[in-house]
């Protein structure tokens, strides 16, 4: 079957595009009475042109504060570090994380970590001591909660300067950083718990 080109009448096919390209109209208002919608009705926010928002970004760490991280535990990830029982505090350490980094088997500091987070505690931001050097493994189980990193897995500066930072950070960094994981409620704390 042969088909033939649709013919119609110039005049109906323009009337009929102007009718579908039209912008969309409302016969009645959606607030009622007077038309005008208050600014804060859901009605008023759907229908509100969308603003394209502008992420502000945080400027980067600056490379001394990074090396001064990176430096108290040797290049190594610190949970890697402490899965193997090494405190690279000790002054002796530095050889040990070379070794074990040269073979292997602990994970090299390619990310740093936030110990009291920048969402919270902006003004902590820069500070060498609230950041630790860990592998891109370990920090993607710390930030999805799947296996937080213990306190003692951080060095010693970084956790006194947690506690010492403000009554806000030391709550956070008790929080989020426990003594020990599991263990029984301090008898000497007072309340209902002891």
């Amino acid at each position: 079957m042969r088909r033939t080109p649709l013919t119609g009448d110039p005049e109906k096919v323009r009337e009929w595009l102007r009718r579908t390209r039209a912008p969309l109209a409302r016969k009645k208002p959606l607030g009622g009475g007077n038309g005008a919608l208050a600014p804060s009705s859901p009605a008023a926010q759907r229908s509100a042109p969308l603003r394209r928002t502008v992420r502000k970004r945080r400027p980067p760490t600056p490379a001394y504060v990074r090396a001064a991280a990176l430096e108290r535990s040797h290049g190594a990830c610190v949970m890697c570090l402490h899965r193997l029982r090494v405190d690279p505090d000790e002054p002796s350490a530095g050889a040990a994380v070379r070794l074990l980094l040269r073979r292997r088997l602990v994970g090299r500091a390619t990310e740093l970590h936030h110990v009291l987070p920048v969402q919270h505690f902006m003004r902590w931001v820069r500070s060498s001591e609230n950041l630790v050097g860990v592998c891109a493994g370990c920090h993607d189980e710390h930030e999805r909660a799947h296996r937080r990193i213990p306190r003692a897995a951080l060095p010693a500066a970084t956790a006194a300067f947690c506690l010492a930072a403000g009554d806000a950070e030391a709550a956070y960094f008790d929080r989020v950083y426990p003594a020990a994981y599991g263990a029984a409620p301090n008898p000497n704390r007072g309340g209902e718990d002891g």
